[in-house]
C-alpha cells in the first residue's frame, strides 16, 4: 500500500508527538518540518546541511537536477536555534544520528531507512501507512489545498506533469470534481 500524505489535523498530532524536548524528538520534529515545507525526497533530505539551504539550491540525489530551496524565516530561524542548542556547523548534516547519551562523535547523517521507521511509527500510532515519502507528498498536497494550483505543487516536487504530482499526492477525480462544482457556472 502506497504511503498517504497527511491532513492538517494529522500534522498537529506529528507536532505533538515530536513535542518532547529530547535530542531525537528535537530532530524528528525538524526533519518533519523542513520535510513538509521544502518537499525534498528523503535522499536529498538527509545529507542537507544549512550551507545548502542558505545556497538557495541544491542538486537532486534521484534526478540530478537543480531544485530551489525556498527562503521561510521561520523555519531558518528554528533550524538555527536547533544548530547552536546540538553544536552542529553549517556545513554538517543537520539530521544526525544520536546514541542514548547524546550525539555520536562521528556526527553521522540520519539514515533513510531510519527516517522511513521513524514515520512508519507514526503512521502506527495514526492508523496510517507512511514512511520516507509523507513529508515529501504532504507538502505538495498542503501547496495545493492551500492554493488550488497543482502546478505549484508539481513545481515544488520537481514533476513533469501535473498528472504525476495529482497522483503522487493522493488527489481523486472527485476531488477535481467538487472543487471545478465550487467554482460555479461560467459566464452565467
Amino acid at each position: 500500500m502506497k504511503v498517504q500524505p497527511l491532513t492538517s489535523a494529522e500534522i498537529e498530532t506529528v507536532k505533538q508527538i515530536f513535542s518532547k524536548k529530547t535530542i531525537t524528538s528535537e530532530r524528528n520534529l525538524l526533519l518533519f518540518l523542513v520535510g513538509i515545507n521544502y518537499c525534498l525526497r528523503v535522499s536529498d533530505l538527509v545529507p542537507l546541511t544549512f550551507a545548502d539551504i542558505q545556497a538557495g539550491r541544491i542538486r537532486q540525489q534521484k534526478t540530478k537536477n537543480w531544485t530551489t530551496i525556498p527562503k521561510f524565516v521561520e523555519l531558518e530561524k528554528k533550524i538555527k536555534e536547533y544548530m547552536k542548542k546540538y553544536s552542529i556547523g553549517s556545513e554538517e548534516p543537520l539530521f544526525q544520528v544520536y546514541t542514548p547519551a547524546g550525539m555520536t562523535a562521528e556526527k553521522k547523517q540520519l539514515g533513510e531507512c531510519q527516517v522511513w521507521k521513524i514515520f512508519d511509527k507514526i503512521g502506527k500510532v495514526l492508523g496510517k501507512n507512511l514512511g520516507s515519502h509523507t513529508m515529501r507528498k504532504t507538502g505538495g498536497r498542503m501547496l495545493y489545498e492551500m492554493t488550488g494550483d497543482i502546478r505549484l505543487a508539481q513545481q515544488a516536487l520537481g514533476h513533469s506533469d501535473p498528472v504525476s504530482t495529482a497522483c503522487y499526492i493522493g488527489l481523486t477525480d472527485d476531488e477535481y470534481a467538487e472543487k471545478r462544482f465550487k467554482l460555479g457556472t461560467i459566464g452565467m
